[in-house]
């Protein structure tokens, strides 16, 4: 029943005029962890556009399936839930087609990764992100979007000079290129930004020999943002703005603190272990390291270069559907356990 669903969703979207990503995007809303995958959704799409009207699959030719094997193929998944159909193949002397045929067709089963998680927790980490997470939606759900504009995120990640592609489109798996492991000594670059709905106010990298420190934070980092800000706000400065980051010592260490108090910024408090709840975490340096896939760089300046293009492009409308999303999230959090988002 869940295949014709979404084959019928499919459908209505494709005769809506919507793209294969945005008719993706509903699927996963409504389906969650059942909904088909995007190259599920490009199929059936095309499908429907070449003028197909039927939800359910096409009939097979060929000999009739034995009626024990979908007994043996369950038996063998029961057992061994991470096999692959090869395996099974192999293991039941069946041919892979038949295999992924009993699995998806008649066991209406699909195959998931599993999710990682960044950290165990703890009932007490779950109470206190939960305690946190209803407190900050609570601030940030009554602001207007003047007042949202206020709030400023912090954040900081290594950025690797060489990017290696994660796939390519080609004919056969020999031509596609090596990726080298990066070694350990691999040159990369820290790279902290300030952000917010209004854009991006500081994309910064830490210098070579320097350690990220409460000093850094407050000596170089903090005055950059006062500055980057000092046109649009020459006289309150820093004043009144709220402050997100996460609970890293340089973030959350006394020195740190004093340096908001002196420039009257409020601070957000941060979830533990909730790199789910941060939006440079669940967004920004994601979508950044997507775009800098498959590319090299001889410097670091011209990584931070290209970085700094790359967020100065993202238009406001996008910013501010993050900072949606970061207010569903904790909401979420606050209506649950406090366990990590996973959807």
């Amino acid at each position: 029943m869940c295949d014709f669903e979404q084959r019928a969703v499919i459908k209505f979207f494709v005769n809506c005029g919507e793209t294969n990503n945005s008719i993706h995007q509903w699927l996963t809303r409504g389906f969650g962890d059942g909904a088909y995958s995007l190259r599920t959704v490009e199929r059936w799409a095309a499908r429907f556009r070449a003028g197909r009207e039927s939800l359910g699959d096409e009939p097979r030719e060929g000999r009739p399936l034995d009626p024990a094997i979908p007994g043996l193929v369950s038996k063998e998944l029961e057992d061994n839930p991470n096999s692959s159909t090869r395996r099974l193949a192999e293991t039941l002397n069946l041919s892979v087609d038949t295999v992924y045929r009993v699995i998806t067709q008649i066991l209406g089963m699909r195959y998931f990764k599993c999710r990682w998680i960044p950290h165990e927790l703890s009932p007490d980490q779950k109470h206190q992100r939960k305690v946190i997470s209803t407190e900050l939606f609570a601030i940030l759900d009554r602001m207007t979007e003047t007042q949202l504009s206020h709030v400023i995120t912090e954040d900081e990640s290594w950025f690797h000079l060489t990017n290696p592609v994660i796939g390519q489109w080609r004919v056969c798996q020999e031509d596609v290129e090596q990726n080298i492991t990066p070694s350990i000594g691999a040159e990369k670059v820290l790279v902290s930004v300030f952000w917010s709905i209004r854009g991006f106010h500081v994309v910064e990298a830490l210098p070579d020999g320097e350690t990220f420190t409460s000093e850094y934070m407050c000596e170089t980092l903090i005055p950059k943002l006062r500055d980057s800000l000092s046109a649009t706000r020459p006289v309150a400065g820093l004043n009144g703005l709220w402050l997100h980051c996460d609970n890293a010592k340089p973030h959350v260490s006394r020195l740190t603190n004093q340096t908001l108090s002196s420039h009257r910024m409020k601070r957000l408090q941060h979830p533990p272990y909730s790199p789910d709840l941060a939006p440079s975490d669940f967004y920004l340096f994601g979508m950044v390291k997507a775009k800098l896939a498959g590319r090299g760089f001889g410097t670091k300046d011209e990584i931070l270069e290209e970085i700094r293009k790359i967020v100065d492009s993202v238009p406001k409308s996008e910013l501010i559907s993050v900072m949606n999303e970061w207010k569903r999230r904790l909401h979420a959090v606050s209506e649950t356990d406090g366990g990590y988002i996973t959807k």
